[in-house]
């Protein structure tokens, strides 16, 4: 470990490593407070890191989440900077077409969604996305995949995530976000 954080991720691993917390980040699953620890936390976001690689993800690419604040969208988030993979969140209240614009624009390749509505946004959107090959739900939907699918995926790649996260830089592109603020859509 870095005597000092230089990425964005080194912050969650020195916590780990320094004080390592019995709650880490909680949500609300089903009306009742679900908390992750520390250990738990970097445990869980390294699994996904590697569901992620099986499914072919890599350095660079993009990957989106359209939800609201909970648990796994930091979870997610820590994944990705540990991949040297950019976030692109989406505002769940965007319309349809502005998901399609963002999904197209930034190449997204994977989209996570916390609940149903978000799932059939993108849905709907991914068939004017070409990049895009898989959407996951936070929330257990019957049917749709589920997140958590991606955590016993991959365990083989524990090297090669290694290798990604001694090659990301502190100054390497973490998050692409589109606001009605920039230069075009949305």
């Amino acid at each position: 470990m870095k005597p000092h954080p230089s990425r964005l991720f080194d912050l969650l691993d020195k916590q780990l490593a320094e004080f390592p917390q019995q709650t880490c980040i909680s949500t609300k699953e089903n009306g009742a407070w679900r908390s992750y620890s520390t250990a738990e936390t970097v445990e869980t976001a390294e699994k996904l890191a590697m569901g992620l690689m099986a499914l072919g993800i890599h350095p660079g690419d993009k990957v989106a989440i359209g939800s609201g604040n909970r648990s796994e969208w930091c979870i997610v988030d820590q994944a990705l900077l540990r991949m040297g993979v950019i976030n692109v969140p989406i505002y769940p209240t965007s319309s349809i077409e502005d998901y399609a614009y963002v999904l197209n624009h930034a190449e997204v390749r994977v989209f996570f969604a916390s609940n149903r509505e978000l799932y059939d946004k993108a849905k709907t959107a991914s068939a004017s996305v070409p990049s895009l090959k898989h959407i996951f739900t936070f929330d257990r939907i019957d049917g749709l995949p589920h997140w958590t699918q991606l955590l016993d995926q991959g365990q083989d790649q524990r090297g090669q995530l290694d290798l990604y996260k001694a090659q990301v830089k502190g100054t390497d592109l973490a998050t692409i976000i589109y606001t009605s603020g920039t230069t075009g859509k949305p």
